[in-house]
């Protein structure tokens, strides 16, 4: 879930900081950092604090070799659907020897996410963006004071770099 809160706040543009005693009005808005640089973070973060060798392995093979991946001409969309379509790669292979469809969201979860609303419909992109944003974002993170809440995550991570 922290994962994509991160990627859903890549490219924000939050409101500048309120003008306080002895400072300036006018700063200009600030923006969130970048979906690559949340991508390397998650990887670093992966790198230095998964308690599973054999899973953060797994991982950071995968990061690697993934040219799609976020750059630094990524936007949220794409940033966002690199981030999903991992974690379903992710799911799969962990829950392959069951026949349950393991990918997110789950047809109940989101009938409407699946091509002509069936429990084994191809994925409908723009559809499961809307649903990740409504999963897992609220208009409450674009606040200056409720951004710092996360950015805790890129100053650790920062410090194992």
């Amino acid at each position: 879930s922290l994962f994509h809160i991160l990627m859903l706040s890549a490219g924000q543009v939050y409101p500048a900081p309120q003008v306080a005693a002895g400072f300036m009005a006018g700063e200009p808005p600030t923006e969130a950092c970048a979906a690559e640089e949340v991508s390397e973070t998650m990887r670093t973060f992966v790198d230095q604090f998964f308690p599973c060798a054999e899973c953060r392995g797994h991982f950071l093979k995968m990061w690697e070799a993934d040219s799609s991946k976020p750059n630094a001409t990524t936007n949220r969309y794409d940033g966002v659907m690199w981030l999903w379509s991992t974690h379903n790669v992710v799911n799969t292979r962990l829950w392959q020897d069951r026949a349950a469809d393991a990918r997110w969201p789950s047809f109940e979860s989101c009938t409407h996410c699946r091509a002509n609303h069936e429990v084994t419909g191809e994925f409908i992109p723009s559809l499961v963006y809307q649903h990740l944003v409504h999963s897992y974002w609220s208009s409450e993170y674009a606040t200056v004071d409720k951004r710092a809440s996360y950015n805790w995550l890129f100053v650790v991570v920062g410090m194992f770099a």
